[in-house]
Order: C-alpha cells, then structure tokens, then sequence
C-alpha cells in the first residue's frame, strides 16, 4: 500500500529528525574535544625586549651585569689639606747689620695657612736675644703687631750652633705673610765675619672655611 502525499511528508521529516540526532551523537564530542586540544596548544612566547612584566617578591637574584640609570652624582671628597715645608733662606748677619729679616711665603687667596713648627739656628758665637715669627702683609694698621708674633725659645744646640726652635701654632689668613726676624747682638763679631741664619718652618695649607 502506498502512502499518500502527507504521509510521505512526514515520513522525510521524521528521517532528518533522526539523521540529525545521529549526527550530533557521533561529531558532537569529537568536535569538543578537537577544541579542548586547541587550547592546550597555545604557547605564548616573549621576547628579550617585550619580557612579561612580573612583580618581585621578596629577595630576588639578578644574573649578569645590572646599569642603574638616573643615579645621583656622588658628592665631591673634601679637599685635604695639603703638608708644607719652608724653608728659612740662608741670611746673613753682620756687625754693621746684626738683624734679618725674611719674607717666608704669602698665603694664596682662599686658603689658610696653619704653622706647627718652626726652626732657626746659626752659627757661634754669635748671641741672639730675639728670634720670632709674624705676619706681615697686609695688616691694619689698627691691628696690634704683637697679637701676630711668635717667639721662639732657645734649645739646647752644640759648641758651633744656637737653636731657637719649638712647636707653635700660627694662623695665617689669605693674603698675609709670613716673615721671618731675628736680631743678633754680639761684641765679639769680627767687622770682616758674616754669619747665616737657616731654618725652617713646616704645617699645612687648607682651604678657607
């Protein structure tokens, strides 16, 4: 028996109902699982110069050479001051000329100038009864002369030498001199003898506070 139009109908739509669910019964999971694999596939690479930007925790090691850039310049040493030594040119000293007098040396413009130590000796028998430093150089006139000297004591010396000498501690200001003086009084010197007076004086230049 043949079935009419209608019936034919719905026959055709009843087969694609199920046609379908069979398809979907037998793609529906490998098309899922296809694309599971999909995503565990999927590498995501950086590189040197587009790195992932991660958050430090705690200590972190660091390999190979590390520049820090936009440092702060390291503040300037203070300036050291520097040793210096004088020394006390040969001077003479006569019977018609018994005192010397020497500049020694003028303290530049900015720096100060710290005297330890100073030394005169001369020859016998020459008798001395003033040997001293002083700044000179510049000092006002309203300035008392005797607040800028140093008198040296007299040490034991030799039978051929008289030593003035001692530690000190003398300021000299920029612009100012040291100058060295020492009177020598003897009877007994020969109006042909010429004696030299020699030393030294040693300390340090700084810079002006």
């Amino acid at each position: 028996m043949k079935a009419g139009p209608k019936a034919r109908a719905r026959l055709r739509a009843g087969s694609l109902v199920a046609a379908c669910a069979v398809a979907g019964a037998v793609a529906g999971p490998g098309l899922a699982t296809a694309a599971e694999k999909l995503a565990q596939d999927v590498f995501v690479t950086n590189t040197a110069n587009n790195p992932v930007p991660v958050a430090s925790q705690g200590t972190t090691q660091v390999a190979g050479t590390v520049t820090v850039a936009n440092q702060p310049e390291p503040p300037a040493p203070p300036a050291q001051p520097r040793p210096i030594q004088i020394r006390i040119p040969s001077s003479p000293v006569t019977h018609d000329h018994p005192t010397s007098t020497e500049r020694l040396f003028t303290v530049p413009q900015g720096k100060v100038l710290t005297i330890e130590y100073a030394e005169f000796y001369f020859s016998q028998p020459a008798d001395a009864y003033n040997a001293d430093l002083h700044i000179d150089c510049g000092v006002q006139e309203t300035e008392n002369i005797e607040e800028t000297t140093v008198h040296l004591p007299e040490v034991q010396g030799s039978n051929l030498q008289r030593i003035f000498a001692g530690p000190i501690k003398m300021l000299v200001p920029p612009g100012r001199c040291v100058v060295s003086h020492v009177t020598v009084i003897n009877t007994d010197i020969p109006e042909t003898v010429t004696y030299y007076i020699n030393g030294g004086i040693t300390g340090y230049l700084s810079d002006l506070p």
